[in-house]
């Protein structure tokens, strides 16, 4: 078990991961999609707690109507740009 990781699931998978590494190229292509995933991760960790709210979450979203001379139309608009 690792030192510095406790969660032996994650352990495992990072030794399962570390298994495929042949060559320097292997390493650094795992390496940038590890921190693609952690900094993306952070990201949506950060906009969660500045919004108050998670990514998809109905909460993001709210109806407006709009009114015609015939009838009034509810919509729902999502507060969370995709």
């Amino acid at each position: 078990m690792s030192d510095i990781i406790k969660d032996p699931v994650l352990v495992f998978v990072i030794q399962d991961l570390a298994r495929g590494i042949k060559f320097e190229a292997d390493l650094s292509s795992l390496t940038r999609e590890l921190l693609k995933i952690t900094v993306d991760a952070s990201l949506n960790a950060e906009m969660e707690a500045h919004l108050g709210y998670p990514k998809y979450s109905p909460t993001g979203h709210h109806s407006v109507t709009i009114w015609s001379r015939l009838h009034a139309t509810p919509i729902c608009l999502s507060s969370w740009k995709n």
